[in-house]
Parts: structure tokens; C-alpha cells; sequence
């Protein structure tokens, strides 16, 4: 009996209509250093980290009842004075 290691397998169904173990996908290697996008509360967090001005005023609009997507857009959105 050998001792090696399998390789990872999924269950598929064959053209024969038999289930059966095949490898997994040999990709899901490479895919695995693949981030997601962030999500508006990494994006909020992130904003927020960039000053102290920028964290309070996210935590007023925050305790204000405001959603972190529209935080998010009015921080992009050009200041006129």
C-alpha cells in the first residue's frame, strides 16, 4: 500500500451518468493569491485610516444613521468652497 498523498478530488458526474472522483481543478492553485474586491466596509475602513479628520468625520456620519455606500460616495465627491 503506498504511502503517498492523494491529490484532492471533487465528485463529478461522468458522461455515463456515474458519479466518480476527479482531481480538483488544477488552477485552484493560481486562483488561491486572487483577492476579491474589497467590500464598502474594507473601503470605509480604509478611508477612514488615512486621517484623523477623515475617521471622525466617517464615525459623525456614522452615528448620524448614514450607510457606508453613501459615506463612501460623498467622500469621492469633489469639495467646492
Amino acid at each position: 500500500m503506498s504511502t503517498a498523498a492523494r491529490p484532492a478530488t471533487s465528485p463529478a458526474r461522468a458522461p455515463s451518468g456515474r458519479w466518480r472522483d476527479v482531481p480538483i481543478a488544477a488552477n485552484s492553485a493560481a486562483n488561491s493569491n486572487v483577492r476579491p474586491p474589497p467590500t464598502v466596509a474594507e473601503r470605509l475602513i480604509a478611508a477612514a485610516a488615512t486621517s484623523p479628520e477623515v475617521h471622525e468625520w466617517i464615525a459623525r456620519q456614522i452615528k448620524a444613521g448614514r450607510k457606508p455606500s453613501e459615506i463612501l460616495v460623498l467622500l469621492h465627491q469633489p469639495v467646492l468652497h
